[in-house]
């Protein structure tokens, strides 16, 4: 359990001489909370006829675990356990044996088949007869069928996979990707271009019978859903429904529609009958990230700022909302005010009946991504011991239509600027940036003419030059196994900046995030010290 306890992991930097030590540290005379441990869900899961397979985190283990209402087993249990899927009527799971994001299946004729070195994305298709997959380091797209069993490349050079279904009659899969939705007949591996007039994305696809539905903001600056007739694939798509929101994750299944709409920065669960038009709100607030059917059920994986990510089946005939098979206690007591202000969309998070001794700006990892108020281990814990957390979606950030997402690099850093001191005059309380991942480069930024009392950068992608004059102090923390950084360059050049303002933590077993409870423990720790010392 995450308890406050006398003596924790932290890290102590003889900062003068620059030399990176770690010890233990008493931190009797320092009151850190920490949050108790829950059990959460991947946000991905598998049903397969009426089965239902989840990869569930408990206490630095990973689990597969089967759950055929109502009975629960658990199919495996190792340190890194993600994505089960079905191959050859085989359950498989990847797994990321050293932390270092290098995804390698289960299964060793797949391993040994493709994606030695680990996967970028697999998709399962035709009820786990066909592999769709990007290896990493390698642009190309693959195809493993379960019959030949031979690797063959699809498609070369591209940036990312968005999506892929698969098409019985025409023996053809579809496969979206970057900006292009294209369709490659297995028979001949003829590639043909879908919907060419729209020049924007085309993603979220899935499939009932002869129609495939997808999102695009092509045409309205917001996704919109379409359809189309794939007994006619030279015809128009088809609009099915817009909105002044972004829709996502289009399924039909039987006479509803269900997608999920980003409003607020939420992901709200909803379903359109396709015969009288109305439109029905599943979920009210929070994430909803996956959602799948059985017979009579809908099961959609979900969280929300008091409720870890967990499984939950919806029985629509008597509407009632079941926690399979995880049923976490809620967190209780965070509670959220949105506003906007400077251009950014922000988010106010704090912890009820906790004195505030500070303010922290979040900056969520990149560009063209958001926050969603959802439970979070880093903000819930920085709010429990006393900080208030003002989470920005700044320009550039999704979830808020197109011509938000385009801005460019400078409007996000003006805005954030304008908010910083626009709070700060505010509240007249010490003031903090927490930045994580790819944010770090706009916090770097912020750094050089920002007043604030000190900053802290987690798992950041480098800008091209670190500031070696910067005045603020600035805790780096870093994971030695993070394929996304060099983090002994990294290391290196925080201290090569000879910079009394820089220190830093590695983690020697830890990626590009946490995986092991204690050392989420340490550097929640080691940042509420932090900030108790600039403050």
């Amino acid at each position: 359990m995450r308890t406050t306890f006398k003596a924790i992991k932290s890290h102590i930097f003889a900062i003068a001489k620059i030399v990176f030590i770690c010890t233990l540290i008493s931190c009797q005379n320092k009151d850190i909370r920490y949050l108790p441990t829950f059990k959460e869900i991947d946000s991905r899961f598998l049903i397969d006829k009426n089965d239902i397979y989840i990869s569930i985190h408990d206490k630095d283990r990973y689990k597969i675990v089967n759950i055929k209402d109502p009975q629960t087993s658990i199919i495996a249990s190792k340190n890194s356990l993600f994505h089960p899927f079905i191959f050859k009527n085989r359950l498989i799971a990847l797994e990321d044996i050293a932390n270092k994001g290098y995804y390698t299946a289960t299964d060793d004729i797949i391993k040994n088949l493709c994606g030695p070195s680990g996967f970028d994305q697999l998709y399962s298709l035709n009820n786990g007869q066909l592999l769709i997959f990007k290896e990493l380091n390698d642009p190309s797209v693959f195809l493993l069928d379960s019959v030949k069993m031979k690797k063959v490349r699809i498609v070369t050079a591209i940036g990312k996979m968005n999506g892929a279904v698969y098409h019985k009659s025409s023996n053809s899969v579809y496969l979206s990707f970057d900006n292009l939705l294209e369709s490659i007949n297995l028979d001949t591996y003829r590639q043909t271009m879908i919907a060419p007039e729209f020049r924007g994305a085309k993603i979220n696809l899935s499939l009932s019978e002869n129609n495939l539905y997808f999102t695009s903001n092509s045409s309205w600056n917001y996704y919109a859903i379409y359809k189309l007739d794939l007994l006619e694939p030279k015809s128009n798509p088809m609009l099915v429904y817009k909105s002044n929101h972004d829709l996502c994750q289009p399924v039909q299944n039987k006479r509803y529609l269900y997608f999920t709409e980003v409003v607020n920065a939420e992901y709200i669960l909803k379903r359109m009958d396709l015969v009288t038009r109305n439109i029905a709100t599943l979920t009210k607030k929070g994430v909803v990230y996956d959602f799948q059917f059985t017979n009579d059920r809908m099961y959609f994986s979900y969280s929300d700022l008091n409720f870890p990510k967990c499984l939950i089946g919806y029985q629509e005939t008597k509407k009632s909302y079941q926690h399979i098979p995880v049923k976490n206690d809620s967190v209780n007591g965070f509670s959220f005010k949105s506003f906007d202000m400077a251009g950014s969309h922000g988010f106010e998070i704090s912890k009820n009946r906790v004195k505030t001794k500070g303010i922290v700006i979040f900056l969520h990892p990149g560009f063209q991504s958001n926050y969603s108020p959802r439970f979070d281990d880093l903000v819930n814990n920085v709010c429990i011991n006393g900080y208030r957390v003002i989470s920005l979606n700044f320009p550039t950030s999704s979830g808020y239509g197109k011509r938000f997402l385009e801005s460019d690099y400078d409007s996000a850093v003006g805005s954030v600027s304008r908010c910083t001191e626009i709070l700060k005059e505010k509240y007249k309380l010490p003031f903090f940036f927490i930045s994580v991942s790819a944010a770090n480069p706009l916090m770097e930024t912020l750094c050089e003419s920002a007043s604030v009392n000190g900053a802290v950068s987690l798992f950041g992608i480098p800008k091209i030059s670190i500031n070696t004059s910067s005045k603020i102090p600035t805790l780096y923390i870093l994971g030695k196994q993070d394929r996304l950084i060099n983090a002994d360059q990294r290391e290196k050049q925080i201290r090569n900046a000879k910079n009394n303002n820089f220190s830093c933590i590695m983690y020697p077993e830890e990626g590009h995030w946490f995986r092991a409870d204690k050392n989420l423990n340490s550097a929640i720790a080691a940042i509420i010290t932090f900030f108790e010392n600039h403050s």
